[in-house]
């Protein structure tokens, strides 16, 4: 029983797998097992893991197509204390799972340890892509990824390593129409997991144009903000049952992601915008209007410079984030 098990499903990566699973052999810690889940891959992977011989390696082939199921199946094999994850398209730098391991074992309290990563651009088109590395580049502490969990997935998904026991108290990935991994962060976040970061590029992470968050339509941003309103309904009947809601921003685009909390049973109190909307048949207020004592704020403008302007206004004047507000996109 090795004390890490990584666990890299790969579907059609004929291109690149070879590289990452040797990023992984070749780490300066090496009592780890390497699962690699084939996932009905159509070009010649299967015939290029075969030719891997290094006994850490287990090599399984999935029955039951899909993602889920193949990670699901890498959770089952797996008998370390610790669970890796891994892609077929990108690279751990050599002191990663040395680096997370110790991590883990020094800070106790920590439930998943994840790293900065440096973006690998496959594509011509990855200004997002760029700005998602940003985004959790600089997310690092515990109380950092739970106060920004509603803005997007806090971690990368093959960077993180986490205790195998999370699984066994909250479960592991779901089946849904929606993102497997940003459920699952979103679910430990919920039960009181503490996520971090280690402050240092250990892993590249690859933008291919064949990424299933590119390609498929369960990764769309309806049904990211459909997840996140879940998960913001379950916060707030716990923490502020009885608290108002207002909802920064206004416009179509807002209402549509209002109504899914609506749909859940949260009643919007009114809407705060930078302009006067003395037409409108919901209650609106100018944001200089808008005072501590009044409620919680959910900040749907997702605009990076609106967001900056309501991110200053909200520290000059005192404004907790994840107490009197939250940024949900």
């Amino acid at each position: 029983m090795r004390p890490i098990s990584v666990i890299l499903p790969v579907k059609n990566g004929a291109d690149h797998v070879q590289q990452a699973i040797q990023s992984i052999l070749s780490q300066t810690f090496t009592n780890f097992q390497l699962i690699i889940i084939n996932d009905s891959s159509a070009d010649n992977t299967w015939s290029i893991l075969k030719n891997f011989t290094d006994e850490r390696i287990v090599l399984l082939n999935n029955p039951d197509p899909g993602l889920v199921n193949s990670l699901n199946l890498g959770l089952k094999h797996a008998d370390g204390e610790f669970i890796a994850r891994m892609d077929a398209d990108d690279i751990a730098l050599p002191e990663r799972l040395a680096k997370q391991f110790n991590f883990l074992c020094l800070n106790k309290e920590i439930g998943v340890a994840s790293c900065l990563v440096e973006p690998l651009p496959l594509t011509g088109n990855n200004n997002g892509y760029a700005f998602h590395v940003a985004f959790i580049n600089n997310i690092i502490t515990p109380q950092e990824h739970y106060i920004n969990r509603f803005v997007d997935s806090p971690v990368a998904h093959p960077s993180v390593m986490f205790h195998k026991s999370l699984v066994d108290k909250y479960g592991g990935y779901i089946e849904f129409t929606g993102p497997e991994d940003y459920d699952l962060w979103l679910r430990w976040l919920d039960n009181g997991v503490k996520f971090a970061k280690i402050p240092e590029v250990l892993m590249t992470w690859s933008d291919s144009p064949h990424r299933l968050s590119r390609t498929s339509r369960v990764y769309s941003r309806d049904n990211f903000f459909k997840l996140k309103a879940n998960y913001l309904a379950r916060w707030k009947a716990k923490n502020m049952s009885d608290t108002n809601i207002w909802i920064w921003g206004y416009g179509k685009t807002i209402f549509k992601r209002t109504a899914l909390l609506e749909n859940l049973g949260i009643s919007v109190t009114g809407y705060i915008d930078v302009q006067a909307h003395p037409n409108s048949t919901r209650n609106v207020i100018h944001f200089k209007d808008y005072k501590k004592n009044m409620g919680l704020v959910l900040v749907y403008v997702s605009d990076r410079v609106g967001k900056k302007m309501i991110q200053e206004f909200m520290n000059k004047h005192g404004f907790l984030a994840g107490v009197d507000y939250y940024f949900m996109a």
